[in-house]
């Protein structure tokens, strides 16, 4: 973990950000540093290096990497680590299925400025799952924030994955395609997912997001115990073998271990 001595001193820091703005309901991480950087009017490679310690933060829309830096940077008024890692990114969805032992090396890695990022200590790089968390939001909610606080930020929720629909609207989520290397607010380069050809996929689409979105209020979830209840259905709809079950009930089995 990084020591101490490596972090900003926490006054001139402050003196540095100006005001610390307050967390908005739902919003993400990356949607903050993306509202402190519209207020600040700052470089995008200033505010990355006061608030991570690394000039080009904002290219990590979902986990970054110097997370202690920004505790430090934000005087822990927004939180401690594990805190801000919960309940402010993407990692909010994996979390529930780690152990002790890999949530500890995720948050160690992370803490560390120049640290494995979260993806890689969770092995999603090398799962069938990817790495790739690209920012979406939904355009009538983005209207909805211009309205009533006059800035739109990125949700929270709108970044998990299998989140591709906006329940509160009924529409498809929209998601950035190019990533650019600076702290963008949404809506300047979305563009929208594919709606919906049936009412059914609709209803399909509906149904994964209350999945997704309440994932993260587990506190422990086991893969092996969903990839068995997920083997089960197929089965007891007809789309899947025993010969296939047999074989993901052993891939589960392996993955757990």
């Amino acid at each position: 973990m990084t020591s101490t001595s490596l972090l900003p001193d926490q006054s001139s820091v402050h003196m540095s950000l100006g005001h610390i703005p307050t967390w908005w309901e739902g919003e993400s991480l990356y949607g903050w540093c993306s509202r402190v950087h519209t207020l600040e009017g700052r470089p995008n490679k200033s505010l990355g290096t006061i608030l991570f310690g690394r000039s080009h933060a904002c290219r990590n829309v979902d986990v970054p990497v110097g997370m202690d830096r920004f505790v430090a940077a934000t005087g822990g008024r927004l939180g401690a680590v594990e805190d801000i890692l919960r309940n402010r990114t993407v990692l909010a969805a994996y979390w529930p299925f780690a152990d002790a032992l890999t949530r500890e090396n995720v948050v160690d890695a992370v803490t560390d400025v120049n640290g494995t990022s979260a993806a890689q200590m969770l092995g999603l790089p090398a799962s069938r799952l990817g790495a790739h968390h690209p920012l979406r939001s939904c355009p009538d909610c983005r209207r909805e924030q211009q309205k009533d606080k006059g800035y739109a930020t990125w949700m929270v929720e709108q970044q998990l994955p299998g989140v591709w629909w906006c329940p509160s609207h009924h529409r498809p989520l929209e998601q950035v395609r190019v990533a650019r290397a600076i702290w963008g607010k949404p809506g300047e380069s979305d563009v929208e997912l594919g709606r919906p050809a049936t009412q059914a996929e609709t209803l399909a689409l509906e149904r994964l997001t209350a999945l997704a979105r309440r994932i993260p209020a587990i506190e422990q979830a086991s893969s092996e115990c969903l990839a068995s209840n997920c083997i089960r259905r197929l089965r007891d709809l007809g789309l899947a073998t025993s010969h296939l079950i047999s074989e993901q009930a052993q891939q589960a089995h392996s993955v757990s271990q």
